[in-house]
C-alpha cells in the first residue's frame, strides 16, 4: 500500500501577496510626469492590479515607498518622493483600499537601486516599492 505524502503548506498569505507584488513591479512601472507626483496615465493598468490584489487580502497592510534619482537638491527629493507615494495611496483608496492599511514613505535617492548615473541607471532609481508591514489592517 502507497502512503501518499501531505501536500506542503501553503505560503502564509503575506509572504504570496508580497511575491505577487514584486512580480507586478518587475513587470510594469508607476510612473509620474517629470518632477511631479502626478501619475502617467501608463500606471493605471498596474495599480489596478495592485488594487486588486490587495483588495484579496483585507488582513494585510503595506509600505508604498517612493525613490527618486540623485539629481537634485536631496532634501526636495525626499519630499517629491514622499508626495508620488502619497499620490499611490491616494489612487488606491480611490480604488477601495482601507486608508489605514497603506502606510506611505519618502526615501528620496538614499536607496537607489544602481549606483551609476545615466538615464537608465535614472529611470531604474525612480520607483515606487511595496512591502507588506503588518497582519491585521492597521
Amino acid at each position: 500500500m502507497r502512503v501518499e505524502a501531505p501536500p506542503p503548506p501553503a505560503a502564509p498569505v503575506s509572504l504570496r501577496v508580497q511575491a505577487e507584488l514584486d512580480r507586478l513591479l518587475a513587470n510594469g512601472r508607476i510612473d509620474f510626469e517629470r518632477g511631479s507626483d502626478r501619475l502617467e496615465p501608463e500606471a493605471t493598468p498596474l495599480l489596478d492590479a495592485i488594487a486588486t490584489l490587495l483588495s484579496s487580502a483585507p488582513e494585510l497592510t503595506v509600505e508604498v515607498e517612493g525613490h527618486t534619482d540623485s539629481h537634485g537638491d536631496a532634501a526636495a527629493n525626499r519630499r517629491l518622493s514622499q508626495l508620488r507615494a502619497q499620490a499611490v495611496k491616494a489612487y488606491l483608496i480611490g480604488k477601495g483600499i482601507a486608508p489605514a492599511r497603506i502606510h506611505t514613505l519618502g526615501s528620496g535617492s538614499a536607496r537607489p537601486l544602481v549606483r551609476s548615473r545615466g538615464p537608465q541607471a535614472d529611470q531604474l532609481n525612480r520607483r515606487i516599492e511595496f512591502r507588506i508591514v503588518a497582519l491585521g489592517g492597521r
